[in-house]
């Protein structure tokens, strides 16, 4: 009788401890899929009127949209208005692990984040500062572990000096978190800029889209869902696997 006690005991300890597990890994996957929709805020007024350094200033001038009439740029809307996001269909195209398009592939934990406005003021930017832990593809060479690099994406949150915050950012785009650790593939643009395609955050050893969104539609998933509480390890070999693949596909 006391040993089925015993067993009772230590099934009901198994299942509790089994759950228990469970629910934090939820809890962890849910916190970091909130946080990646947490954009930078940049105060709007405050920027204008700053002195911008000249490096500073050159890199801005990079992310000027040439294309915007003056009226476009960057300015408080109504109240009841609100921005309408960019570039809705960014993701078409891009695969779940995108080795065949980036030119980097790295892992890393991002240290810093800071939001920019561009010289015109039509666009706003994130710079990332990311401690690389590993390299996993580098076209040209120029990245090394232990090594801070800065990457971007486009988008952001500006404040106004009326309290206003409104948000620009292509849509279902994930924003890096400071302190995450992630594996990001990466594209040059400008000649100069290293830009985030896309990425996973690694949680507790699990896997969590940078960009995503709830559908109940599979026609309507982002592709990189696929990827949504998948093991660390098994997304690195999925990597490897993929850019071997790219490799010789492109000997052939």
């Amino acid at each position: 009788m006391k040993n089925k006690y015993r067993k009772l005991v230590l099934a009901v300890v198994s299942l509790i401890l089994a759950l228990t597990v469970t629910f934090l890994a939820i809890t962890i996957r849910e916190q970091a899929l909130a946080q990646s929709r947490q954009d930078v805020i940049l105060e709007y007024e405050q920027v204008r009127k700053s002195a911008v350094p000249h490096e500073r200033n050159e890199k801005n001038r990079r992310f000027n949209d040439k294309s915007s009439p003056a009226s476009r740029k960057i300015r408080e809307f109504p109240n009841g208005v609100e921005n309408l996001p960019t570039n809705v269909h960014w993701w078409t195209g891009v695969s779940a692990l995108p080795v065949e398009t980036a030119e980097a592939v790295v892992i890393g934990t991002v240290t810093k984040r800071e939001a920019h406005l561009s010289e015109d003021a039509t666009n706003i930017y994130t710079e990332y500062r990311v401690g690389i832990e590993q390299v996993l593809k580098d076209t040209d060479g120029t990245l090394s572990t232990k090594e801070n690099v800065s990457l971007v994406r486009y988008g952001g949150n500006v404040r106004f000096n009326s309290g206003k915050i409104q948000k620009y950012s292509p849509i279902y785009y994930g924003v890096p978190q400071e302190k995450g650790r992630y594996v990001f593939f990466l594209k040059r643009e400008n000649g100069v800029d290293w830009f985030i395609l896309t990425g996973y955050q690694f949680s507790g050893k699990k896997v969590v889209p940078l960009d995503w969104q709830e559908s109940n539609d599979a026609r309507e998933e982002l592709p990189f869902n696929k990827y949504l509480n998948a093991e660390e390890d098994d997304l690195i070999q999925d990597i490897r696997a993929a850019m071997k693949a790219d490799q010789r596909k492109g000997e052939n």
